[in-house]
C-alpha cells in the first residue's frame, strides 16, 4: 500500500470556518420579526379588536397662544373611540383647521396609544374692520376679536378680496417709517379703490388710486422739514397731486407758514 508523500517546500492550505457575527445575526432576526409582525397587523387590521388598542394619550406639541388645549382634546376625543388603528387623523386635522385661530394642523398616531397634534396659529398683523383679522400672508380669519391683547395692531378697511394687496402696501409704507409715533394705524380703501391713511399721531392723508406707495414715500421725504411743525393744526393732507400736496387745516386754524 503506497503512501502519498508531501513534497518538501510545499505549502499546506487549510480553511477555517468563522462563526457568523452575532451582531449581524441579531439584526437579521430583528428585521424578520418586524416584517412578519407588520405584515400580520396590516393583513388583519380589520379583524384586530379595537378595544385592545385604545387611544389613551393626546399630546399637543405646540406652545399655544390663542387656541385652548381643551378645544383640541375635545375634537380628538370625538374620533379616539375608533381605536389606534382606525382613528381618522385626517378628519381630526380638518376639524382642527376649522378653529378660528388655527392656520395649519398636523396630526399623527404614535405607537402604542398616542395621538400627536402640532398646530401653527395665525399670526395676526392687522384687524379687518370690526369683523376679523389679517394674517402675515394677507389672508382673512375671523376669531373672537381680542382688542386687549392686540389693541396696538392697525385697522384695515376695504372691499372684499383686497386684503392681500392692502397688506403688501402697508408693509412697504410702514417699514419706511422710523418714528413709532408716525406708524400707520388705519389703512382704508373705498369702493372706488381710493386709499386713505391715518398715522398714530393723528395725521390723516388721502393717497388716491394710483402710485400709492410712491406718493407716501414722497410725503415722508418732506415730512420732517415741513409738515411735522404743524401736526396739531392739520386736518387732512391730500397727496393726489403730481408734484406736491395740499393741506386742509383744522377749523379755525390758519398758521403762518415759514421756511
Amino acid at each position: 500500500m503506497s503512501k502519498r508523500r508531501v513534497q518538501q517546500g510545499a505549502t499546506r492550505i487549510t480553511t477555517e470556518k468563522k462563526p457568523l457575527n452575532r451582531k449581524w445575526l441579531a439584526w437579521i432576526l430583528f428585521g424578520f420579526v418586524s416584517i412578519t409582525l407588520s405584515s400580520f397587523i396590516y393583513m388583519n387590521r380589520d379583524q384586530i379588536s379595537l378595544g385592545d388598542y385604545p387611544i389613551n394619550t393626546v399630546r399637543v406639541e405646540t406652545q399655544l397662544i390663542n387656541v385652548a388645549d381643551e378645544e383640541i382634546r375635545n375634537i380628538v376625543a370625538e374620533y379616539a373611540g375608533d381605536g389606534f388603528f382606525k382613528v381618522n387623523v385626517e378628519m381630526i386635522k380638518q376639524e382642527l383647521e376649522l378653529l378660528a385661530w388655527v392656520d395649519v394642523a398636523m396630526v399623527k398616531r404614535q405607537w402604542p396609544d398616542k395621538v400627536v397634534v402640532r398646530l401653527v396659529e395665525h399670526e395676526p398683523i392687522a384687524f379687518w374692520g370690526d369683523e376679523g383679522m389679517i394674517n402675515s400672508r394677507g389672508e382673512l380669519f375671523f376669531p373672537e376679536l381680542t382688542t386687549s391683547k392686540y389693541g396696538n395692531l392697525p385697522v384695515f378697511i376695504g372691499p372684499d378680496g383686497t386684503s392681500a394687496n392692502m397688506m403688501k402696501a402697508f408693509i412697504k409704507m410702514n417699514t419706511s417709517i422710523e418714528n413709532s409715533e408716525e406708524k400707520i394705524t388705519h389703512l382704508e380703501m373705498n369702493a372706488r379703490r381710493a386709499w386713505k391713511v391715518e398715522l398714530k399721531n393723528g395725521l390723516r392723508m388721502q393717497l388716491g388710486r394710483e402710485n400709492i406707495t410712491q406718493r407716501f414715500a414722497r410725503f415722508k421725504d418732506v415730512y420732517e422739514l415741513t409738515v411735522s411743525k404743524y401736526i396739531d393744526v392739520i386736518e387732512l393732507i391730500d397727496l393726489r397731486y403730481t408734484n406736491g400736496f395740499a393741506v386742509q387745516w383744522r377749523e379755525g386754524a390758519q398758521p403762518e407758514i415759514t421756511g
